[in-house]
């Protein structure tokens, strides 16, 4: 959290001023639906806000360490190392200085996307599944809107 409040700066660069008037910046941008749909919706909400396009960074990493620890929680015996993987996920330099770089939300949405459809995958593939098909298909859902 530390690093998070002394890293984010409210100088932004012309990406980030355009995310947050709802425009896209690069004609590459303007594939990137999903971080499109969440900028749109906090333009509509916020106005143009680097303090809650921040904020919603921070809550999606958050969320995507909760969902580091259920994938370790599933792949490995014991708390201990699901608890390992979401802490070394959580203060990842790497993925830390995303969150100060508001037109990195892309990389956020994908990486949870991304967690959420291995997570389907492995829901669908358990012996004892009751839905195997509506995991597969939430998967390539997921993965699809990630990428």
């Amino acid at each position: 959290m530390g690093f998070f409040l002394h890293s984010a700066s409210f100088q932004l660069a012309s990406d980030n001023a355009a995310w947050l008037r709802g425009e896209t910046p690069t004609v590459l941008d303007s594939h990137r639906l999903v971080p499109r749909l969440f900028f749109l919706s906090l333009h509509a909400l916020f106005g143009p806000s680097a303090v809650a396009a921040l904020s919603l960074l921070f809550l999606f990493h958050a969320l995507n360490t909760l969902f580091v620890y259920r994938l370790g929680k599933r792949l490995f015996e014991g708390q201990v190392t699901a608890l390992v993987a979401a802490a070394v996920f959580v203060m990842n330099p790497i993925t830390l200085n995303t969150l100060t770089w508001i037109s990195c939300l892309s990389y956020v949405l994908g990486t949870g996307l991304a967690l959420c459809a291995l997570l389907a995958f492995l829901k669908a593939n358990e012996p004892n599944a009751r839905c195997p098909f509506i995991c597969s298909a939430g998967a390539l859902v997921s993965l699809g809107l990630g990428l």
